[in-house]
């Protein structure tokens, strides 16, 4: 059992990115604006939609009468740690890739979580001092872990994972890391998660996962049943075993994540097990000097 604990990214670390910070216009003080009207604010990395026409010169970040936040800027999407939103691309032409290249300085990471992912492959290069000391090219489309018979192999819809994990980066504080995706037509990434992985023992077999449904269904006095489709989270519950010695240690951790969104990673090979959240409830139990058992119960933010 691992989780990654998110390095915030700023300004500072993102080097360079081949996403335009140009959704719209950017704010100009003084000038007049219609009611709806979007502008950004690229100081802010956000999205700002006019609530009234008029002109201030009040910032939009500042204005909460006249302006309301969006959301965040297409190129800063995929760092904001928020769930929805995305930083997206697309090719331009038919005949060619769209791709999207973002270098980052994060400092000392072991970790990273790509998730809510849309495409169809992707390179992690780690630079220090000049020398490549890690390269990684995925294929999210190459995983089977939706075909269960040859049917669906051969005659089923491709199903990329939307989601992929790694907690074997080298540790290099002055690291650059270059993540390219690339795809046909359209692709986009939720989530960019960078930072320090921790190891927390080993899963039990019998661990159990789920999610849990905020879509309404309702039936009328006649029995027709309305389906309204809504969010769901993920949650999952672990047994995980661990060495006496180090309750300590592990109780200091998750004590310091516990109003954190973190990455928690159960299994590298199933996506189902993978989730971003926070834990809703965990307890140690010891019952010797040498091995102890840790309960989670781990809630998805989606």
């Amino acid at each position: 059992m691992q989780y990654i604990v998110p390095t915030s990214i700023g300004d500072s670390m993102l080097v360079s990115s081949s996403v335009p910070e140009t959704d719209y216009g950017e704010w100009f003080a003084g000038a007049v604006y219609a009611a709806d009207q979007y502008v950004i604010r690229s100081s802010m990395h956000s999205v700002y939609k006019r609530v009234v026409a008029g002109n201030t010169t009040t910032p939009p970040e500042q204005d909460a009468i006249n302006w309301v936040r969006v959301g965040p800027t297409n190129r800063w999407a995929m760092f904001d740690r928020v769930v929805g939103t995305k930083t997206a691309a697309t090719a331009p032409a038919l005949d060619q890739d769209a791709v999207i290249t973002v270098t980052l300085k994060p400092g000392l990471v072991r970790g990273l979580a790509l998730l809510d992912l849309d495409v169809d492959g992707l390179t992690v290069e780690m630079v220090a001092s000049g020398e490549t000391v890690y390269r990684r090219d995925l294929d999210p489309l190459g995983s089977l872990e939706d075909v269960d018979n040859w049917w669906d192999y051969f005659f089923d819809a491709i199903k990329r994972r939307n989601l992929l994990v790694l907690t074997d980066l080298p540790p290099y504080a002055d690291a650059e890391i270059t993540l390219t995706f690339r795809g046909r037509g359209a692709i986009s990434i939720g989530s960019c998660i960078v930072g320090r992985a921790y190891s927390l023992g080993n899963v039990l077999v019998n661990a159990s996962t789920g999610i849990t449904d905020y879509s309404v269904k309702s039936r009328d006095e006649f029995g027709a049943v309305t389906l309204a489709e809504r969010p769901f989270n993920k949650r999952m519950s672990l047994p995980i075993i661990l060495d006496t010695a180090q309750v300590d240690a592990f109780v200091s951790r998750l004590s310091a994540v516990r109003a954190t969104p973190v990455v928690w990673i159960a299994s590298t090979t199933k996506s189902s097990l993978v989730i971003y959240g926070f834990y809703k409830d965990w307890s140690i139990t010891i019952p010797g000097r040498v091995k102890s058992t840790l309960s989670m119960e781990i809630e998805g933010l989606v």
